[in-house]
């Protein structure tokens, strides 16, 4: 309806959105860029959504039949880059990651920001462990639970905060760290808005990504790299592809490894002070919104040009 009632220079879509901008660039005659933030047949392989290979194949049609058409395409990680890079079909490809603080865009729309735990008294001698994001199977949540025991053996003081998740996964969890008998070290809090998501990385002690399969880096190392805080991360090529050991604590991943990782991280105070200000220089000089407006632009320009 938008696109018959204005005159438009360009169509911009994301992830499955982009199928209609095929037939939008045909009908309306405007340019099309494609911002592919993942694979879709990649998609349904992690989230286990289905192992139909009519299904798969379906899929992997629309998405080539996308890229070919696209008169700009975006990809948000080196191994998406690659991929796309691989077809050979993709008009003006660029990687630009994404880097945008999304707590910022949503701060004046979700409220305060509070949260009841900021407010709790028995956390603030705890050494406070986080984990945001989905509570999907890839993310390697029952990587990190398995591990918890090792890391309170070690570190008493430590409490784990697991933020994200839907009901049905959140209770889950919490079954699972009553069954272990470590449940007054574990908190959860269900989904929360961009913002309230940003103030528990500042709350934080020590930041956790123990995901285990994937090929996109989680857009929220981008925001744990500038926020002054160390960083524990699986040595996975989602994570790999833009940390290294000089930013992060990477370990295998496995429970045991993860467990160590945590430790070092939230108790030697060289190394933590070493990984923080690597990862906000790397911040700074890679993955800055100033380099993201930049890169946007030439593709933009690009685009324009042909």
């Amino acid at each position: 309806r938008l696109l018959a009632k204005n005159d438009y220079d360009l169509l911009h879509t994301h992830e499955e959105a982009g199928f209609m901008g095929i037939l939008f660039k045909k009908i309306f005659g405007i340019p099309h860029l494609y911002d592919m933030h993942s694979s879709l047949p990649q998609q349904l392989h992690n989230f286990q959504f289905s192992r139909s290979r009519l299904l798969h194949g379906i899929f992997e049609m629309l998405e080539k039949s996308t890229l070919r058409s696209a008169d700009g395409v975006i990809t948000i990680c080196p191994d998406l880059y690659n991929y796309v890079d691989s077809l050979k079909i993709a008009k003006n490809h660029q990687l630009i990651e994404n880097v945008i603080d999304y707590a910022s865009l949503f701060e004046n729309s979700n409220g305060n920001g509070d949260h009841p735990l900021f407010h709790d008294k028995t956390l603030r001698d705890k050494v406070k462990l986080l984990y945001v994001g989905t509570f999907e199977p890839y993310q390697g949540i029952d990587l990190l639970i398995e591990g918890m025991d090792t890391v309170l053996e070690r570190l008493p003081s430590a409490h784990f905060l697991l933020v994200g998740g839907k009901p049905d996964q959140v209770a889950r969890y919490r079954k699972a760290v009553q069954e272990k008998g470590i449940e007054n070290a574990v908190s959860f809090t269900g989904s929360v808005s961009p913002v309230v998501a940003d103030r528990f990385v500042s709350f934080a002690d020590v930041l956790l990504s123990p995901r285990i399969s994937g090929n996109n880096t989680p857009l929220k190392i981008y925001s744990y790299l500038r926020s002054g805080k160390p960083i524990v991360a699986t040595r996975h090529i989602t994570h790999t592809q833009v940390l290294d050991d000089s930013v992060a604590v990477l370990t295998e991943p496995t429970p045991e490894a993860f467990a160590e990782g945590i430790i070092r991280a939230a108790t030697d105070n060289k190394l933590k002070n070493q990984l923080v200000s690597n990862a906000k220089r790397l911040a700074e000089d890679k993955y800055s919104y100033e380099v993201y407006v930049k890169k946007l632009g030439q593709l933009l320009d690009n685009i324009n040009t042909n």
